[in-house]
């Protein structure tokens, strides 16, 4: 699965809270590239993010784990035929 911060690239020219967390994300060459909503968090806390920005990010989380766990189903029904 791809890292919060790539997922996140498809969203860039949305015009939505969600499209302006994904374009400052991707202007944000320090935001970091992990999956771990704590390592994640914890940068946001560390530069001030704003409430908005906090609660668009915990949003939007909760569509890229449901999209990873789809992905994690997917791979093991199909390990499971190999």
């Amino acid at each position: 699965m791809v890292s919060f911060r790539k997922w996140m690239e498809q969203y860039k020219e949305e015009c939505s809270p969600m499209g302006d967390l994904a374009r400052n994300i991707a202007a944000d060459e320090a935001f970091p590239n992990s999956s771990d909503t704590d390592v994640i968090f914890a940068y946001m806390e560390k530069h001030d993010a704003c409430l908005e920005y906090c609660q668009a990010f915990y949003r939007v989380w909760g569509m890229y784990e449901r999209e990873r766990a789809r992905e994690r189903l997917f791979r093991k029904q199909r390990n499971a035929y190999e």
